[in-house]
């Protein structure tokens, strides 16, 4: 193995990914059905997609609201399915850690 790949400065994030990626396909998370809360947001956002109307289910908060337009977006786009929906939630994660890993980098050098 290239000893040079171990000191690049982004190791750890190609770490974190590759365990991320092992994680799904050992939970194998693709069947077309909600898993923990998702049929309660996707209401939402099905909604929304279908009617043009927002609907916020009771005991859902405001936080949940770029999630809704999003989630309406990809349903407007591609048509309802939760893999749809939780594959697009996991390639949201993989680019956000590594937006984040970008900035907390950047926060270090400076």
């Amino acid at each position: 193995m290239n000893k040079n790949f171990l000191r690049t400065p982004f190791i750890e994030l190609y770490v974190a990914i590759f365990i991320y990626i092992v994680a799904i396909f050992l939970v194998y998370p693709w069947g077309n059905y909600p898993l923990n809360d998702d049929a309660y947001y996707t209401k939402s956002a099905l909604i929304l997609a279908t009617t043009g109307k927002m609907h916020i289910i009771e005991g859902q908060v405001a936080w949940t609201l770029p999630q809704i337009f999003i989630g309406a977006f990809i349903i407007k786009i591609f048509g309802f399915s939760h893999t749809i929906l939780r594959i697009f939630g996991i390639l949201n994660s993989i680019v956000l850690a590594i937006i984040m890993h970008k900035l907390i980098r950047f926060e270090i050098q400076n």
